[in-house]
């Protein structure tokens, strides 16, 4: 047991698995792993392999193998009535409790109709014993892949697109009282077209047989749950799948997993602290927010539904929009505040600048009603073009633009006010000499 981001499986004895235990992961060296139960399961086998040859109950050719998991292999294959391409799912070794668990993951998948879960198209036993699950075959990459060690802001933005979409079949299967259990990158599957899979349910957990459920440590320690620890399941819900969903947050805004340590036993005593990171300052700190929260120690401080922490998110995605727009208003008002230093400006640059600006930071604030940044570039917008117009000469429109403004500028009014009162002067004078003239 030496890699804390692969999945475990390990049947515990009893003094460990007991309520009143305390998750202490020192007991771990006690427990038997699915990986022993394998290599024991081949040598038992080994024998019967070799002088019984398999027969095939099913129309489906067997390929190469395309992806290994902890218990077993997927081929792909040919589905020859149909003439289509399928993913076959097969044990590494025959065992009976493999099997049944082999099964159990086909029967969730399968009452799992949902656009983000992979069909299951058929369920073959061969030899009486070893189970197969047909499945859609699907050309992609595992989302773990698409994770950099130092994400960009483009490269965050494009990741929770995809989390989000992982959060859907997930609020599915808690509508049919499902938990997954097992959230991880290497466990999504991002198809080649856009589409978003979440895979290998096959720690999934029906809650209402959780208490006739066996006990054991199970999941991935790199992203586990506190609670996960007890080994009990009646005492996972929910809110382990939130903390799972925030677990990979954590790897989206960081690239780096949840729980860091380099041996499950490390990884694990991380997932039972659960202690809450710092994030850098901008997006990723609001992001970080909502990854502590999903992934708070207490199970009361979480969000309440995947629902919940799927929002939160979109919140943060229509700020980030917001901030964006806001930004590119910001360059167009730095261009208009040159124009009052440079005399070659013209009026229609400077409306044109103006118009620009104010729109951006008018739609801003459309996004996200709560941004103050966008509230205050309207009011500099404003206030950079009232100074130019009335540099300008067109005092009227300078005055009506300062009317606007929310704050009160005594030294731009006092400036508009010499003005106009020098053009008064200068009215009153012409109509003087014009009178004279008339005489």
């Amino acid at each position: 047991m030496k890699n804390p981001s692969k999945t475990i499986t390990l049947f515990l004895p009893s003094q460990f698995a007991s309520e009143q235990s305390s998750p202490n992961v020192d007991n771990l060296e006690d427990a038997a792993d699915i990986d022993e139960l394998i290599e024991e399961a081949m040598e038992e086998n080994a024998e019967q392999k070799e002088k019984k040859s398999k027969i095939r109950r099913s129309e489906v050719q067997l390929g190469e193998i395309i992806g290994k998991g902890g218990m077993g292999l997927v081929h792909i294959g040919n589905q020859a009535i149909i003439e289509r391409q399928v993913a076959i799912k097969k044990l590494r070794t025959v065992h009976p409790k493999l099997s049944k668990a082999l099964i159990h993951e086909a029967k969730v998948m399968g009452s799992l109709e949902h656009p983000n879960i992979i069909p299951v198209h058929a369920v073959n036993i061969i030899n009486e014993t070893e189970p197969e699950v047909v499945m859609k075959y699907i050309q992609g990459t595992s989302f773990d892949k698409k994770i950099s060690k130092k994400p960009t802001e483009k490269e965050i933005r494009e990741n929770l697109q995809v989390l989000q979409q992982v959060c859907r079949p997930l609020e599915f299967a808690h509508s049919q009282e499902i938990l997954h259990r097992d959230i991880k990158p290497e466990n999504i599957m991002l198809g080649t077209f856009g589409e978003v899979y979440l895979l290998d349910w096959g720690l999934a957990l029906e809650t209402d047989k959780a208490r006739s459920t066996a006990k054991g440590l199970v999941g991935t320690p790199s992203y586990m749950a506190p609670e996960m620890l007890s080994g009990d399941p009646t005492r996972v819900g929910v809110f382990t799948d939130v903390y799972l969903l925030g677990a990979v947050l954590h790897e989206v805004i960081t690239g780096k997993r949840r729980h860091e340590g380099k041996t499950i036993k490390e990884a694990l005593n991380q997932a039972e602290r659960s202690v809450p990171y710092l994030y850098p300052k901008g997006i990723q700190s609001l992001l970080g927010e909502i990854a502590n929260k999903a992934c708070s120690r207490a199970v009361k401080y979480r969000y309440k539904s995947v629902m919940e922490f799927r929002i939160a998110i979109s919140d943060i995605i229509i700020r980030w929009d917001a901030l964006s727009v806001s930004q590119a208003a910001e360059e167009k008002l730095a261009q208009l505040k040159e124009l009052h230093t440079d005399p070659s400006g013209g009026q229609i640059q400077a409306h044109a600048l103006y118009n620009q600006a104010r729109f951006g930071f008018e739609q801003s604030l459309k996004l996200f009603p709560k941004n103050h940044r966008a509230k205050k570039g309207i009011d500099n917008c404003i206030h950079a073009m009232a100074n130019l117009m009335i540099e300008m000469g067109q005092l009227d429109y300078g005055q009506s633009l300062l009317q606007e403004l929310s704050r009160h500028d005594a030294s731009l009014e006092n400036k508009l006010l010499y003005l106009l009162a020098e053009e008064e002067k200068k009215k009153k004078a012409a109509k003087d000499l014009k009178r004279i003239a008339d005489r």
